[in-house]
């Protein structure tokens, strides 16, 4: 709890590039850290950050989570949550498998469909590349580039992602929001103040099923890959993500919501929970 309050407290009061000075210091240390398990590449020419357990091994010798970090399309980079990519890494040593972190153009300075378009390329490159499975995931804004990432391979009858695990996705940016999650970091004036800078001053349409996902068709959504979604029972993105699901098929998405989890808890504690295992 003083944990949601800090960061509340941050998101109301601080000057969005003071966050990204602390994002990047945390980014640097976490680099110090796990040097010898991090490679900067470029794919399709877009920076990313490649994650293995297994320093010897490059992204042609392993299955592939394709990941995109949080933030609000606004704040955020690839090497923000190395420690828990590496731990993910290490607990699937034995699946071998390494993780893609990707460093998507931020807005406002590149609103909508920048984002997207180079979450795309990153994924079309690693169909050219990668022999072995693909998966897609992300948090938050992540979550939601994943979707839009999958939504639109399809439309290009591109071969699917092997499989998707969302945590958190912001899947619905027309939403309303009430202030009943009073746990969360995340607040209604927050959100709407990053929906409309990723959308060009709210010049973009919300209801874009590449902005919003839960407004694509029904079919194109019932094509989508199997997903691992995960929930906080706590978060502001709970009613929606819970929405998403349900126009999905049962045997589409296997749901776990963390009791008294507030937002983004999946990419915290992933490795140490059931889901994490899963």
């Amino acid at each position: 709890h003083i944990l949601t309050f800090v960061i509340r407290y941050a998101l109301k009061i601080l000057d969005k590039s003071v966050l990204n000075y602390a994002i990047s210091f945390a980014a640097w240390s976490q680099r110090l850290l796990l040097s010898r398990y991090v490679k900067n590449v470029k794919c399709a020419g877009i920076p990313c950050t490649f994650i293995c357990a297994d320093p010897l091994k490059n992204m042609q010798d392993v299955n592939i989570l394709v990941y995109f970090h949080g933030g609000g399309y606004v704040l955020g980079r690839s090497d923000m949550y190395l420690v828990h990519l590496y731990r993910i890494c290490e607990k699937l040593k034995d699946s071998n498998f390494g993780i893609l972190s990707v460093e998507y153009p931020l807005a406002p300075k590149n609103p909508h469909p920048r984002a997207i378009n180079a979450a795309f390329k990153v994924y079309e490159w690693c169909l050219l590349k990668c022999s072995r499975s693909i998966l897609i995931g992300g948090d938050s804004a992540g979550g939601g580039l994943s979707l839009a990432t999958a939504l639109m391979a399809q439309e290009k009858q591109m071969r699917k992602p092997d499989a998707m695990v969302l945590i958190s996705p912001w899947v619905d940016h027309t939403v309303e929001y009430k202030e009943t999650k009073c746990l969360d970091m995340l607040t209604k004036e927050a959100i709407k103040d990053l929906s409309s800078l990723y959308r060009c001053d709210a010049k973009i349409s919300a209801n874009l099923p590449k902005i919003s996902p839960i407004f694509a068709e029904k079919k194109k959504l019932l094509q989508l890959p199997k997903m691992l979604v995960l929930l906080g029972e706590n978060e502001m993105f709970y009613d929606q993500v819970i929405r998403f699901v349900q126009k999905l098929s049962l045997d589409q998405y296997k749901l776990h919501v963390r009791e008294g989890g507030i937002h983004v808890w999946g990419i915290m504690s992933v490795v140490d929970s059931n889901a994490g295992k899963e």
